[in-house]
């Protein structure tokens, strides 16, 4: 008999038993739903597999006291190690795919290195593009999306495994686990949840975006916080074509790791960890919607190890082609690919070894926290501001004007200071970045709010005060990029 969460009469000794009770609930409540935020992105109606679906089939008990033991034995597991514990890493391959239904039904539609350092209670996430050509043998140099839809070909069920290998001999790591689930999986469980609130660093409209009958319809998205529930938050994470820098892939994976951090709070959540309800309702879906190879007991061992860390200290990569990306685009074959820009995958393994020790050059205090900043051009180089703005919107900065100065005769890059002093962690680390002298003086024409007839505005003067920046950037000629 299937465990019926709500029913009094299984709780028969009330303060004790609704003590173990709840325990044991919060611990399940976190099993699961810690590992679904990571599979976000997949759509279509996926097929299930077996793993977590016949793990969680098991719990069908008799009576409380039985439910209660079996949890107890799954959650006092400590002393088995999961794999890359000893190391001191943990990593996860987390994939996305269309499913039954679907064009390319089997086409890994999102790829994520997730990598969890148990020592120092770290999380790592680097996006890795669909379209990233690597060998595959007996197929020759092929996007990395199609591993899966060929081993599903060979043999139905494989799919996962054979992307960890392969993602694995890549990345020249070793890859412990994977995860997949589907698009309806994210909506039902986001819905479930409540929504998510998540914040949109630049408002975007996605003229392109597919309906289910092959036609397009027209999406929009305010800058700012905004509470999503399923459907809008997988029409956040699926945008191809938005305007203001929202058309690429990378955006989008920006975007994706944004929702992962906005589902490890709400799952992690008061509401959601005392509510029997959304409980039953999450172990529900991970039954009809992930493929994996983790046992239940790593489930619950990992979720214990990493239900209290700082989503805000989650560490965020892309690789990008973008200026000074590790990918270059090209084609093969005619069809659009990436591909190293040093000519094999050295950069990016580099990178994905030591992710944890690249981030921690920048500490916790000193990464920007929205902070708002005015980019001015105080050179007659071209594009000087434009290149700046896009370097410090990578590093999560909100560049909210882009401009010429009304000087442009700057030797040094000058740091004005509108905080009174209040972010100097944020101010000194733009200091060593950009190599400027700080300033707390307004230039007289800035501070009287004349706009030189030659600037160019992005976005529009009327959209951003001068008050509403923390720090104010005119660039010198010592600013190379």
């Amino acid at each position: 008999m299937k465990i019926n969460l709500l029913d009094k009469d299984l709780t028969p000794n009330p303060k004790k038993g609704l003590h173990i009770f709840w325990k044991s609930a919060i611990a399940l409540a976190v099993i699961a739903p810690l590992f679904l935020i990571q599979t976000t992105f997949l759509k279509g109606n996926f097929n299930p597999f077996l793993k977590i679906g016949a793990a969680l089939q098991s719990f069908e008990f008799e009576n409380i006291t039985e439910w209660v033991s079996q949890i107890g034995k799954l959650i006092r597991s400590d002393d088995k190690l999961l794999e890359g514990e000893k190391d001191g890493r943990i990593n996860f391959l987390l994939l996305g795919m269309g499913g039954a239904g679907h064009d390319g039904a089997y086409l890994t539609d999102t790829m994520i290195l997730a990598s969890f350092n148990p020592k120092e209670k770290k999380i790592a996430m680097v996006s890795i593009p669909r379209d990233l050509a690597i060998p595959m043998p007996g197929y020759g140099w092929r996007k990395i999306n199609n591993v899966n839809a060929f081993a599903e070909a060979e043999k139905r069920g494989s799919g996962g495994e054979a992307t960890r290998e392969a993602v694995s001999e890549v990345l020249d790591i070793p890859i412990h686990y994977y995860i997949r689930a589907d698009f309806q999986g994210f909506e039902t469980l986001v819905d479930k949840l409540g929504g998510v609130s998540v914040y949109v660093d630049k408002s975007f409209t996605d003229n392109q975006y597919p309906t289910d009958d092959e036609k397009y319809q027209t999406l929009h998205f305010e800058e700012g916080w905004q509470n999503m529930d399923g459907a809008r938050a997988l029409e956040f994470v699926r945008s191809r074509h938005g305007t203001n820098g929202e058309a690429s892939d990378f955006a989008r994976s920006r975007r994706q790791q944004k929702i992962l951090a906005a589902l490890k709070d709400k799952i992690l959540s008061f509401s959601t960890l005392f509510n029997p309800i959304k409980i039953q309702s999450i172990f529900d879906m991970v039954k009809n919607s992930i493929d994996t190879n983790m046992e239940m007991w790593e489930i619950v061992r990992m979720s214990r190890m990493v239900r209290d860390i700082n989503t805000g200290e989650i560490i965020h990569q892309v690789l990008t082609a973008d200026e000074g990306g590790l990918l270059v685009a090209t084609n093969l074959d005619g069809a659009y690919v990436l591909e190293p820009r040093s000519g094999d995958f050295s950069e990016i393994q580099f990178l994905v070894k030591n992710i944890f020790n690249v981030a921690s050059e920048i500490s916790p205090e000193e990464k920007p926290k929205m902070i708002r900043v005015e980019i001015q051009n105080g050179t007659k180089k071209t594009g000087l501001a434009g290149r700046t703005a896009e370097m410090l919107t990578k590093l999560d900065y909100r560049v909210v004007k882009v401009s010429n100065a009304a000087e442009q005769n700057y030797e040094k890059t000058v740091i004005y200071d509108l905080t009174e002093g209040k972010k100097n962690n944020e101010l000194n680390f733009l200091k060593e970045k950009l190599d400027a002298d700080i300033s707390l003086s307004l230039p007289s024409w800035f501070q009287s709010s004349i706009t030189p007839s030659e600037v160019t505005i992005f976005p529009p003067a009327s959209e951003e005060k001068n008050n509403s920046i923390d720090f104010l950037i005119i660039l010198g000629k010592n600013a190379i990029f």
